[in-house]
């Protein structure tokens, strides 16, 4: 039997190619990731949640059963962001290291402008509408003051 798309034909090839996009588990269709985790730890994890809620019924159970999993699988993200996060910082550090290699030491502090562009900038005129009211401001002075209503 051949496979227009090119993919596996095996029943072993499809199981590995299933695993082919799994980055974090979060939508996985298992909750052990293959090579990731144990199914020991997903078992113990599960068993001690159900043992925790003690559901009675079966619709407890089945909310129990889903507790368990959506707490596993945040587990997975966040160990996925961590992981991720480190390798991030990893390359910045090497990326750093790079560039001081190649243009010395001090590349970064050349690239950085020395001042400001809204300090450079000469103060601009007001506007019309600000010298209006700079006027009003100047011929209001004159007005007798209101008394403040509450004292």
């Amino acid at each position: 039997m051949t496979n227009p798309t090119g993919g596996p034909k095996t029943e072993a090839g499809k199981e590995v190619a299933r695993w082919n996009a799994t980055r974090h588990g979060i939508r996985s269709p298992a909750p052990v990731i293959p090579g990731l985790e144990k199914a020991e730890d997903w078992e113990e994890h599960r068993d001690g949640v159900l043992m925790s809620r003690s559901p009675e019924g079966h619709l407890e159970l089945v909310l129990a059963e889903r507790i368990a999993l959506l707490s596993w699988r945040l587990h997975c993200v966040t160990r996925y962001e961590t992981e991720s996060i480190a390798l991030s910082q990893e390359k910045v550090e090497e990326d750093l290291m790079e560039r001081s290699q190649r243009f010395g030491p001090s590349s970064s502090e050349a690239t950085r402008p020395r001042t400001c562009a809204w300090n450079t900038r000469k103060p601009r005129r007001p506007s019309a509408s600000s010298r209006k009211c700079q006027r009003f401001q100047l011929t209001s002075t004159s007005l007798p003051k209101r008394q403040p209503m509450y004292s």
